[in-house]
C-alpha cells in the first residue's frame, strides 16, 4: 500500500514542558498561538478578502451546504454548540448539533445540500467517526475538523479542515478547544460573506427571486468582526499574563473557595456553551461535582439544589443576555449559593452581586459580544487548573480518561 507521506510540524520544543508544572497550564498558556496559527492554516491571506477559506475540497462542500449537521462528542461537542449560534446568526444556514454516540443510532432524514461536519480534536473518535462512514454509506456529504494531520478522519470524510493547535499532551482539552471555536468561526464568516455577496449580485442582476437577508443591513459587520478576530490573540496574551489581573483573581480565589458541594455554571447566548466546558473542565481533571446549564432553565429544576455549600459560577459578559443573566444571578444568590461571576472589567454592577470575582481581559469591549467566549475560556480553563492542583490531582492524566477515546 503506498501512503501519502504527512508532514507534521511538530518540533521537539513544542512536545516538552517548557518549565511549566504541567502541560496543560503550557497549552492553556499556547492558545494566542494555537490562534494565529490556524487562522494562517486555514485562510489565505494572499487574497486580501475577509474571511478566505485557503482553496481545498471542503469549500467547495460548504458552499454548495443549505443545512449544516454538526457531531461531535465531549469538548468538540460544546465548540459545535458555539458553531451553531455563529453560522446561523452570520450566514442564516440552519444547523442541529448533535452528539455522534447518539446521533449514529437514529435516522437521519435529510435533505437535498445537508452536509453533516464531523469534528474530532484527535481524527479518532470512534462515535464520530462511525457516523461519517454511515453519512457516506447513504451518500450525503461530509466534513471532518481535527487537529492531527493523517488521523483517520481523513479516510471517513469526503474532505477535512485542519487546525494548527500543535500536539497537545494534557487529556483535558485546551488549545484544540479554542482552535475549533476559531475554526467554526471562520466556517461562519466565510458562508455569511458568501452569502452576502450572491445577495447583492443578484439584486443587482435584477433577480427578483432573491431574498432581501439581513445581511445587507449588516454590510458592514464583516470587516469589523475579522479586525477583532486578528486582535483576539493579544487581547488573550495580556489576560494570560501572570500579573493580569484575571490571573491574580483566579489564584486568589481557588485559595478561598475550600470544601464546596458542588458547582453549576451558567451562561446565555454564546456563554451557554463556555458554561458546559467549564463544568466539564472541573470535573475532569478536579474531580468536583459540576454541572453547566442555560440560565434561564434553572427555574425548571436545577434551582431546587442550590443551596449555601453551592458555587455557582456565573458567565455575564456584556453582551445581549447580560442582564437576563444577572437576574438568574440574583435568583440563586437569594437561596444561599456563592457567586462566582466572570464578567467585563468595568461591570462593577456586577461585580458588586459577586461574592468572588474574575474580570476578563482588558480591552474585551473593543470587540464585537459575538467573540468573548474566546475570553471567557480561558478564565474557565484556568478556575479548573488551580483547583485542580489545590486538590493534588493528577493534572494531564485525570483518572479514568484517555486522550482519544478510540473505542464505543
Amino acid at each position: 500500500v503506498q501512503r501519502k507521506v504527512t508532514q507534521l510540524d511538530w518540533s521537539l520544543d513544542k512536545l516538552d514542558r517548557g518549565g511549566y508544572a504541567h502541560y496543560m497550564l503550557k497549552e492553556i498558556y499556547e492558545q494566542p498561538v494555537a490562534l494565529v496559527d490556524t487562522l494562517n492554516s486555514m485562510l489565505d491571506r494572499r487574497l486580501g478578502e475577509l474571511f478566505s477559506l485557503a482553496e481545498q475540497p471542503c469549500v467547495k462542500l460548504l458552499e454548495e451546504a443549505q443545512e449544516l449537521v454538526l457531531v461531535a462528542c465531549g469538548t468538540s461537542w460544546h465548540a459545535a454548540l458555539l458553531g451553531k449560534y455563529w453560522i446561523e446568526h452570520l450566514a442564516k444556514i440552519p444547523v442541529s448539533v448533535e452528539l455522534a454516540s447518539e446521533f449514529r443510532y437514529r435516522e437521519l432524514i435529510s435533505r437535498k445540500g445537508t452536509v453533516v461536519v464531523g469534528i474530532s480534536q484527535s481524527g479518532e473518535t470512534a462515535d464520530t467517526l462511525a457516523v461519517l462512514r454511515e453519512m457516506k454509506k447513504q451518500k450525503v456529504p461530509t466534513i471532518g475538523i481535527s487537529n492531527v494531520r493523517g488521523s483517520s478522519i481523513l479516510r471517513e470524510a469526503d474532505a477535512v479542515f485542519y487546525t494548527s493547535a500543535g500536539p497537545e499532551i494534557g487529556v483535558a482539552a485546551t488549545k484544540t478547544f479554542m482552535a475549533q471555536m476559531l475554526a467554526m468561526f471562520l466556517l461562519a464568516g466565510y458562508l455569511g460573506v458568501k452569502r452576502q455577496n450572491s445577495i447583492s449580485e443578484g439584486l443587482l442582476m435584477g433577480d427578483s427571486t432573491l431574498q432581501v437577508s439581513s445581511h445587507l443591513g449588516n454590510a458592514n459587520v464583516f470587516p469589523k468582526l475579522f479586525e477583532d478576530l486578528v486582535l483576539l490573540p493579544h487581547l488573550l496574551t495580556s489576560g494570560l499574563d501572570p500579573n493580569s489581573e484575571m490571573v491574580k483573581q483566579i489564584l486568589e480565589i481557588n485559595q478561598k473557595l475550600g470544601e464546596v458541594k458542588g458547582f453549576f455554571f451558567i451562561g446565555r447566548g454564546y456563554s451557554f456553551p463556555i458554561a458546559l466546558e467549564g463544568a466539564l473542565k472541573l470535573k475532569e481533571i478536579a474531580y468536583d461535582h459540576a454541572e453547566g446549564y442555560a440560565a434561564g432553565e434553572l427555574k425548571h429544576g436545577p434551582i431546587a439544589m442550590i443551596d449555601e455549600g453551592m458555587v455557582v459560577v456565573v458567565l455575564a459578559p456584556l453582551d445581549s443576555w447580560r442582564d437576563k443573566t444577572v437576574s438568574n444571578l440574583e435568583e440563586v444568590k437569594a437561596r444561599g449559593a456563592r457567586i462566582l461571576g466572570i464578567g467585563d472589567s468595568k461591570d462593577l454592577d456586577l461585580k458588586g452581586l459577586c461574592d468572588f470575582w474574575i474580570p476578563l481581559p482588558e480591552g474585551s469591549r473593543k470587540i464585537s459580544p459575538i467573540l468573548l467566549p474566546f475570553l471567557l475560556t480561558p478564565a474557565i480553563q484556568l478556575l479548573s487548573y488551580y483547583r485542580a492542583v489545590l486538590k493534588g490531582t493528577d493534572v494531564d492524566k485525570p483518572r479514568n480518561l484517555a486522550k482519544s477515546v478510540t473505542v464505543e
